[in-house]
């Protein structure tokens, strides 16, 4: 697998908000994406927290998680987790809100996690999956994300069984794409890099949101195969 990931900031900020981590452990595969509310004035220490925290959950765990509700408590230890960070810290939980996106690969499932905005594409047997915020019944910019208190019920949760995987991308809302274009957005940009180096990947990407049309952070990750199966 090829996994890695770039951030840039937006012309709106005086800083980057958001945060992403990438990490292999043995089989396991992880990518982690938040983006602090830029309403909040310590959004960018609050999703760097937010990563570190998943990487510490992934790294205790050895990267396993067995199903649905195992998944469950894998954030559960996620939000906790940042607490604590943030907590020894001494920033105010309240000023340090954000988004969560988590994707895992392991062996024999596919597993993924969405609290607030951007999106998780997802190919697998030839077929597309997605978590993206659909805004029904909110403003455009409103959105869930973490506070001092875990609702389970505020999430959106994803297992999948696979026997082929073709790829994943986990982005930002910076990366501002209609759920209706998500899924040719993953599929072209798996297509076009499967089997790249990590680092020509990373300078087209680099490129790509550079241009991007938005004036906020735009963030994407990937997990891709190596070669086409």
């Amino acid at each position: 697998m090829t996994i890695g990931g770039i951030s840039i900031k937006g012309s709106s900020h005086a800083k980057n908000q958001d945060s992403f981590i990438c990490e292999q452990a043995d089989a396991a595969y992880l990518v982690a994406v938040s983006d602090g509310l830029g309403s909040k004035s310590l959004s960018a220490e609050g999703s760097a927290a937010l990563t570190f925290a998943t990487r510490a959950v992934f790294i205790g765990r050895e990267g396993i998680v067995r199903d649905a509700e195992d998944l469950k408590q894998f954030v559960a230890e996620v939000h906790a987790r940042r607490l604590a960070s943030l907590e020894f810290q001494n920033f105010p939980v309240e000023d340090c809100c954000c988004t969560c996106l988590i994707f895992l690969l392991t062996p024999a499932q596919i597993f993924a996690a969405r609290l607030g905005d951007g999106f998780i594409g997802i190919l697998s047997d030839e077929k597309f999956s997605c978590l993206f915020d659909t805004k029904e019944n909110r403003f455009f910019n409103e959105t869930d994300c973490l506070t001092e208190d875990f609702h389970v019920d505020d999430w959106q949760f994803l297992e999948l069984p696979y026997d082929t995987f073709g790829g994943a991308i986990v982005c930002t809302d910076g990366v501002s794409l209609g759920e209706n274009k998500a899924e040719k957005f993953t599929r072209d940009f798996a297509a076009e890099n499967v089997a790249r180096s990590r680092q020509a990947i990373l300078a087209d990407a680099e490129c790509m949101l550079t241009k991007w049309k938005s004036h906020d952070d735009k963030t994407l990750a990937f997990v891709l195969p190596d070669a086409r199966r």
